[in-house]
């Protein structure tokens, strides 16, 4: 069996009956754990508020959002390291979006080598409508979503943290901070 054919993208997967199930009765307790995944987000937001050179992203739907991740930028990467790796010391999930492989453009390799579908037929780079159009791609296409992704960092929210586990991380992320 050869398992070195590229992947390609444009994959699709369907969920069994069972998942479906295991689902429905999942989503019976999704307003408590959003609940409380927000509680804990603005807890660290509003203690981020007072420490310098630490600043919260940008968020586009606070009504939305659901607390899942406090994304904190920094002046440059160093900065967003010393704080992740604070954030790793104190039981956290800290790490930048620029380190997370293939959620970050420059490794899409299907994309940048124009392998988009399972048949070249369906693959919009040969469709003959697009030709003409700017198909090629590089990894240094976007400067600033790469500087932007390198000094941000993203941290894990639980929502079974208890208070006092909030406050031990909080102030493990005040520490972290006070290095840079």
């Amino acid at each position: 069996e050869n398992l070195n054919i590229p992947i390609f993208m444009g994959q699709q997967y369907r969920a069994s009956e069972l998942q479906g199930a295991v689902l429905r009765m999942q989503l019976q307790r999704l307003d408590c754990i959003l609940h409380d995944l927000r509680r804990v987000r603005r807890l660290f937001e509003d203690a981020v508020a007072s420490m310098p050179a630490v600043e919260v992203a940008p968020n586009h739907d606070t009504v939305g959002d659901c607390g899942v991740v406090l994304a904190l930028r920094f002046s440059d990467e160093s900065s967003a390291r010393t704080v992740a790796e604070g954030a790793k010391a104190a039981g956290m999930s800290g790490g930048l979006p620029i380190d997370s492989g293939k959620h970050v453009y420059t490794q899409w390799t299907p994309l940048l080598e124009h392998r988009v579908g399972h048949h070249p037929d369906v693959n919009p780079f040969n469709h003959p409508c697009n030709q003409g159009l700017r198909m090629e791609y590089s990894a240094a296409m976007c400067p600033r979503t790469l500087d932007l992704l390198a000094r941000t960092v993203k941290i894990g929210m639980q929502p079974d943290w208890t208070d006092n586990e909030v406050d031990e991380k909080i102030e493990a992320l005040q520490k972290a901070a006070e290095k840079i």
